[in-house]
């Protein structure tokens, strides 16, 4: 078992909050990515985790046995490490076993031949049985990756917690390890805490994303969820590649629907009323489109009149990236045609089913919903 509950943790370096309040639940055999950019408190947040720092606040619990204060040597949680941190001076045989030989407070030492059947266990699951008798040295930066793995394998630990452990690999190494990774989780179905500010990572591997800013928990949920209603205007921000374009904008109730204008912005999107509420419009790339121009702001649908700046070509599809009439940056995704043509002015739709919106000044995300009393016309904007 490996459910972990983490009430109101709190870690402050001189005045300085790392980790703000952080409440989660990570249930047992869950592939739980904790994602965002540097310093927003993710690997502060796995640290403590694995009792290399306490909190200033809050607490943990494992299996309901609060290990707040429990030493990491007892917490019976393994870690993998960014650097490895494999032993120069030992083979990799030793390296893998040393979490069995070294057992300090962790309950009994394994027998010898316990030890030898782990190691052989997980050196074949990890396909380095013929590395055993190398040293680190003599490895590959993957060969490394694994052995580290290996090691946290073989103790049978609650939990799993690994700090960006693909860091250090190449693009090619990288994507094959992520795949093994995951395979891995499957086979094993343990409960793995995984550290990433690489989005990719975070969107193929896990069964459930934590986006932290700031030390504080923007969003959770599945890579679907994150990605499909970001909670926050920075998720939106952060997840995808292009990022997800945010245009200021303005929607207004007019003779019974509701409509999107600003600087080169229109279009007609529901029926219903609204008053004029300031904006931020949100769309990704891919769900944008060329149109030709129709000059109506009673198109269904938003339409952007920009101007194209660059176009990259990525073999099978194309990003041009454009600015709208107020300067403001755009771009679109898409199979490749080559008909964009750099400093052509271009015409973007967006069905309305694909946009999203976000308060203007807090950045959370705004849901349009219908009122069915008194009028079935009735719509409002709230808070998601």
């Amino acid at each position: 078992m490996g459910t972990i509950e983490i009430a109101g943790l709190t870690r402050t370096f001189k005045g300085v909050t790392a980790v703000d309040d952080v409440t989660l639940t990570i249930d047992d055999g869950e592939f739980l990515v904790l994602l965002g950019p540097s310093g927003c408190g993710k690997t502060t947040l796995l640290r403590i985790l694995a009792g290399l720092l306490e909190p200033t606040a809050g607490s943990i619990t494992v299996d309901g046995t609060d290990i707040t204060r429990t030493p990491s040597r007892r917490r019976d949680l393994a870690m993998v490490f960014q650097s490895y941190a494999l032993y120069p001076h030992l083979t990799v045989a030793k390296n893998l076993s040393f979490p069995l030989t070294a057992r300090r407070g962790g309950g009994p030492r394994p027998d010898r031949a316990e030890i030898e059947r782990r190691v052989t266990e997980v050196a074949r699951m990890l396909d380095i049985a013929h590395l055993l008798h190398r040293r680190p040295r003599e490895l590959s930066g993957g060969q490394r990756q694994r052995v580290a793995v290996g090691r946290a394998l073989v103790r049978n630990p609650r939990a799993y917690l690994m700090d960006e452990p693909l860091s250090n690999l190449d693009a090619k190494l990288r994507t094959a390890t992520r795949h093994e990774l995951t395979g891995l989780h499957r086979s094993l179905g343990a409960t793995f805490v995984y550290v990433t500010h690489d989005q990719v990572e975070a969107m193929t591997m896990a069964t459930k994303i934590v986006i932290l800013d700031h030390g504080r928990i923007e969003q959770v949920g599945t890579p679907a969820e994150v990605y499909d209603r970001p909670a926050t205007r920075f998720v939106a921000e952060f997840i995808g590649s292009p990022a997800m374009n945010l245009l200021d904008a303005e929607l207004t109730g007019v003779a019974g629907h509701v409509f999107v204008n600003a600087d080169g912005i229109s279009g007609r999107l529901w029926p219903g009323r609204l008053d004029p509420v300031a904006i931020t419009l949100g769309v990704r790339p891919e769900h944008l489109y060329p149109v030709q121009p129709t000059g109506s702001a009673d198109h269904r649908g938003v339409l952007i009149d920009a101007v194209v700046e660059t176009v990259e070509n990525l073999g099978n599809e194309e990003i041009a990236y454009c600015r709208t009439e107020s300067g403001a940056p755009i771009a679109l995704r898409g199979t490749r045609t080559g008909a964009l043509a750099e400093g052509a002015p271009i015409t973007l739709a967006a069905d309305p089913d694909r946009i999203h919106l976000f308060d203007r000044d807090t950045g959370v995300r705004l849901e349009w919903v219908e009122d069915p009393v008194p009028n079935p016309a009735a719509t409002d904007l709230v808070s998601a």
